[in-house]
Parts: structure tokens; sequence; C-alpha cells
């Protein structure tokens, strides 16, 4: 099925959506291989572009993306060694395959630390912006769609039909990842800005705690 551009199984799991686009990263890669790894461009250069390359590619459509720490990981690691490989960094002949791979995540990861963060904290970032743009819009079919039966309408009915179909009330939403942040509340309104759509509607609040949110360790399974 696919909603909002983000390819979903039926169980709500976005993991095949991340590693379709992964895959459509790698291709991207290797089409400009040549130019990402030109020894003629300062390192700070090579990666700059591969964020805008391959990275571009990952990262389409991701907003909606809801991933476990597995998925979030896996997520993690492909970005930095695909910078690694970006940087050249090869296997010396005294390395151990261990110590190497160890290296090879190390490299790109310290290179994305200068570069405004990993692949994940990107992605994070991107949802918080998307976040907001989709509170402060009315009547947009996108912003309708993202709000049905939001997890503020799941938590009013959960504390009036507490003792049915418990399992019923464990919904798997792209938001919940705001709410582990912000806070959840319970609303019988959709359209009503409650909880993390309230706090979107100051944007230079908002803007000031995206960093913050980019960081936070969630608590998905």
């Amino acid at each position: 099925m696919t909603f909002v551009g983000t390819v979903l199984d039926l169980c709500g799991n976005d993991g095949l959506a991340m590693e379709h686009r992964v895959s459509q990263g790698t291709k991207v890669f290797h089409k400009w291989r040549r130019v990402l790894q030109c020894r003629h461009a300062s390192a700070r250069c090579r990666v700059q572009l591969g964020t805008k390359t391959f990275f571009a590619a990952v990262l389409w459509l991701a907003e909606t993306w809801h991933l476990t720490q597995s998925q979030r990981s896996r997520l993690r690691s492909w970005g930095d060694r695909m910078i690694a490989r970006v940087l050249r960094c090869q296997r010396r002949s005294s390395e151990g395959i261990d110590d190497f791979w160890k290296r090879l995540h190390r490299t790109g990861r310290f290179a994305l630390q200068r570069e405004g963060g990993s692949l994940d904290h990107r992605r994070r970032l991107r949802l918080h912006r998307f976040a907001g743009h989709i509170a402060r819009t009315d009547g947009d079919v996108v912003a309708s769609a993202l709000r049905t039966r939001s997890l503020a309408w799941w938590r009013f009915f959960q504390s009036t039909k507490s003792l049915r179909h418990p399992a019923r009330f464990c919904a798997w939403r792209w938001e919940a990842q705001l709410t582990d942040f912000y806070g959840e509340v319970s609303s019988v309104f959709i359209d009503d800005p409650v909880g993390w759509m309230l706090a979107a509607q100051n944007r230079q609040t908002w803007k000031a705690t995206e960093q913050r949110f980019s960081t936070f360790s969630v608590g998905t399974v």
C-alpha cells in the first residue's frame, strides 16, 4: 500500500520502505561514484556532495517513517559506511576484517558529525519540520489524512474503554515519535491542535527544539 508516498506493509511497518530507499541510495552512489571519490576534491566537499546525492535519495518521502530501534541502527550503519566509502576508506593489509569494519563505521560517523549528523539524525529533523508544517495547515488533504484517528483520538477511546480489547489501542503511527518527546494527550476532536500539534503552532519554539528532538532516544521496540 502507498500512503503519503511511503510504502507500508499490512502491519504498518516502514522497514520495507526504508530498504527500498536504501537500495535506491546505493544505486545513486554507484552512479556518481567517480565524482564522489575524486581525489582532487576535499574530504569535506565530498561528504557534503554525498549528503546531497545518495542521502537525499534515501530520505525522499521519509518524513512519515516510524522505524524500530534495529531499523534505525541499520539506517545509521549504512550511512556511516557509505560516507566512509566516499572518503576512500580501504582495508589495510595487516588489518583484520572486524577491525576494518569498526574503522569503516567510525570514519563515516566522525565525518557526518562534523557535517550535520547521521542519516537517522537527518531523517528525524525532516520528520520534525514536516510535522510542524502539517500541524499548522488547515483543510489540506495530506494534513487531514495524517490527522485521521490520531494518537490523541486513540488515547481518548482507550481511556473510556480500557477494559475492552486492549491490544486494539496499540496504534503504530508515525506521530508516536513526537508524542515520545512532547507527551501524549487525549482528545476526541482530531482537528483541534493538541499535544505536539499545539506546540507546533509557535514556529520559533518548535524550531528551537528540533535539534533536541533529533537526538532524543526513542522508546520504540
